[in-house]
């Protein structure tokens, strides 16, 4: 095995990447990549297609669901849920060819029903295909939840999942090379057992089937980066004998073409022999996922000699559990961050897959380009929530923990900060007060300023500035001035402290408590305890006593 890294061999494999594109792109693969459903709740499909050897084709199609995104309910001791999932193909011409299956989950306990990262999967296999090319369309129905709406108060109709994509079948064999079909991708499968046969499996009929790994995902979850596919002969004899015995070539690279790996997979005995005699053998491959960085990759699988056809699929490598799902803490953070009124009471009160569809339509209404799969304002809250946990105290069930972490997700990065860490003396911090209701204050640790009034609250009430030059004026009696004079002799004045100032309001994704205010948003907060501990002091939205 050779393994190319870096854009010092950048050159190298581009060379290598474009010989395996030449091969592989004949291939008409079933999917190129996993399809993600969509609906009341979210599941993986794949596809892949499975040639006979005597002319006919199965579709074979795997689904994958979490657990968390299913409703579950207790019978005779233990959890269970049940499925149903039918996948049909459309073919141009108006043909149409479909297959249910029903699927009954068990788990042992709560924590496994509402895991995001344990998955149920389904197989379903069209048989004795006809139909050349069209559309595959898969739907996932939870048959233990009602569809919600009142429209489907009192009927049958079930909550459910669609994915569909287009589909094509390829011809079984090449006029002189090798075929290579569809990888399936497989997890935790016993291969070493089975590679030595070569013999193909029959499409649902245990051995690879009993270990499909839809959502093509390794890392975290699995090491073993694992395949089966299945090669066909040439179609002419006096070819069969040089082609068996050719090596494949496999690539695989990072989709940012910062690593790239090769590797050379030579047949076995068996396999030699079944493709001399003209019939379909199987092949597996394994390597431990362990070296590859997260991301996504393409992997290409071709005969060396450059003479038939190779296949082409791409698969992810996650290596931290928060980008596999979210938390059920973070699904409900995110709900009581983002909801209010009616939406947030319906959010609360709903099950844990109706909260992700409640979001999911939630973020739907802001998405600034529909027409694409990608959603720039839920990426952009997301990558927020990734920094408040990160940097600003954490996020949990009731959202962020820390009021600087609730500020950030609704308004975002501040236009200016300021820090103290040690401040000279309490003047800073009364001087940090005061330029919250105040603007156009002068900030300087122990300022000595010149205006006999520092006006604190909305109505516009003074107080005296022990700073000032002359304080002959008279200094009317205010609650909130006692408020504020009191805090500024507390021991609060000797804290850190961090100032943030947005010049106009913020970056808001969403209509949240400071939508509509006045340009200028500045916050004070305080570090309670000296390790990190921050409460918010003052805002000039807010009464200073707040």
């Amino acid at each position: 095995m050779t393994t190319t890294r870096g854009t010092g061999t950048l050159a190298r494999a581009l060379l290598v990447a474009a010989l395996m594109l030449s091969v592989a792109a004949t291939a008409r693969a079933a999917w190129l990549q996993p399809v993600e459903g969509t609906g009341y709740f979210r599941f993986t499909a794949d596809a892949a297609n499975l040639a006979g050897g005597d002319g006919t084709l199965d579709v074979v199609v795997m689904v994958a669901v979490a657990n968390g995104d299913l409703e579950f309910e207790e019978e005779t001791g233990v959890l269970q849920g049940r499925l149903r999932a039918t996948a049909t193909l459309r073919g141009h011409d108006g043909t149409e060819q479909s297959a249910v299956k029903s699927y009954r989950v068990t788990t042992r306990s709560r924590t496994e029903a509402e895991s995001p990262t344990l998955h149920q999967t389904v197989l379903l296999v069209l048989e004795d295909v006809t139909i050349e090319s069209g559309r595959l369309e898969v739907m996932v129905e939870d048959l233990l939840r009602q569809r919600p709406g009142l429209q489907y108060l009192g009927t049958d109709e079930r909550a459910f999942a669609l994915a569909e994509a287009d589909w094509a079948a390829q011809p079984e064999r090449e006029t002189r090379g090798l075929a290579i079909g569809d990888a399936v991708f497989l997890a935790h499968a016993p291969i070493r057992t089975w590679e030595l046969d070569g013999r193909p499996t029959p499409a649902g009929q245990g051995g690879p089937w009993d270990f499909v790994n839809p959502h093509r995902r390794y890392g975290l979850e699995t090491e073993r980066l694992q395949l089966y596919f299945t090669v066909s002969p040439p179609r002419r004899v006096e070819d069969r004998q040089r082609a068996a015995r050719r090596p494949l070539l496999v690539r695989i690279e990072s989709d940012v073409m910062q690593f790239a790996l090769t590797d050379t997979v030579r047949t076995t005995a068996e396999v030699q022999r079944a493709l001399t005699a003209g019939r379909p053998a199987a092949i597996y491959w394994e390597m431990d996922a362990g070296g590859l960085p997260p991301g996504r990759f393409r992997l290409s699988i071709a005969p060396l000699d450059e003479v038939g056809r190779g296949l082409l699929a791409r698969f992810d490598v996650v290596w931290s559990l928060s980008e596999l799902a979210r938390s059920h803490e973070d699904l409900l953070g995110e709900g009581r961050t983002v909801l209010t009124d009616e939406a947030l009471d319906e959010f609360e009160q709903a099950s844990r897959p109706e909260q992700a569809r409640i979001l999911d339509e939630f973020w739907a209404e802001l998405d600034p380009t529909p027409e694409d799969p990608f959603n720039e304002v839920r990426a952009e809250f997301h990558r927020r929530i990734a920094h408040v946990k990160s940097f600003l105290g954490g996020f949990g069930a009731t959202g962020a923990r820390d009021p600087r972490g609730r500020i950030y997700l609704l308004l975002g990065k501040p236009d200016s900060v300021r820090e103290e860490v040690m401040p000279m003396n309490e003047n800073a911090v009364v001087a940090a007060r005061d330029l919250v209701f105040d603007r156009f204050k002068i900030m300087a640790e122990g300022s000595q300023g010149t205006s006999p009034w520092v006006f604190s609250d909305y109505a516009g009430v003074g107080r005296a500035n022990p700073n000032a030059a002359s304080l002959s004026a008279f200094v009317p009696y205010t609650y909130m001035a006692d408020v504020i004079a009191a805090r500024d002799r507390s021991s609060d004045n000797t804290r850190s402290f961090l100032f943030w100032n947005y010049d106009q309001l913020g970056r808001q994704l969403f209509v949240n408590s400071y939508t509509g205010l006045s340009d200028g948003l500045r916050f004070l907060f305080i570090d309670q305890t000296g390790l990190g501990d921050y409460k918010l002091d003052s805002s000039n939205v807010t009464m200073p006593a707040d």
